[in-house]
């Protein structure tokens, strides 16, 4: 554990234990170096509990009621403070147990998605629609439906239906 990381006040305040960042860093271990960004140098892996999706989990007291958030959001917070609160915190080394910050960034859902789409990682969600039928979807918004409607005329959700409707899914390039 670095010997200057320590719980800031305005967590306590808020509050979060005073040995938070402790005990945070009592449960990791030097990682590899992520092939995809060497740049960022290694990673510092969460040995604690996790969730069911393989984040680090930890049981956190903020303003007096105890419950359990992703280790990467409190690293984040010790090393650059509040998250907020529409915001993510998202791994640049895509290891879902590293607490690096150097390896933590802000973004929104979409920027989230984006993410996963650049590096491979979305689910395929190409393979419950054509082509034609994305076409269909953005000539039937064009005509007013909304994407609720879309949605659940192409039984998909209307997550899908925006990230086709902001280019983010089913890429067109014009």
């Amino acid at each position: 554990m670095p010997a200057e990381i320590v719980t800031p006040q305005w967590m306590i305040e808020q509050g979060f234990y005073p040995t938070t960042a402790k005990r945070l860093f009592a449960q990791t271990m030097i990682g590899p170096v992520p092939p995809h960004c060497p740049h960022l140098g290694v990673c510092i892996l969460w040995t604690g509990g996790l969730s069911g999706e393989g984040y680090g989990r930890i049981v956190i007291k903020p303003r007096g009621n105890k419950r359990t958030t992703a280790v990467h959001r409190i690293a984040w917070m010790l090393a650059n403070g509040p998250i907020p609160e529409d915001l993510l915190v998202l791994h640049k080394c895509d290891k879902r147990t590293c607490i690096n910050p150097k390896h933590l960034f802000l973004g929104t859902d979409a920027d989230n998605h984006m993410d996963k789409i650049l590096k491979g990682r979305a689910n395929n969600i190409m393979q419950k629609l054509t082509w034609p039928e994305v076409r269909t979807i953005r000539r039937l918004r064009h005509e007013g439906w909304t994407q609720m409607a879309l949605a659940e005329k192409f039984q998909v959700n209307q997550k899908t239906i925006w990230c086709i409707l902001e280019n983010l899914s089913w890429i067109e390039k014009y």
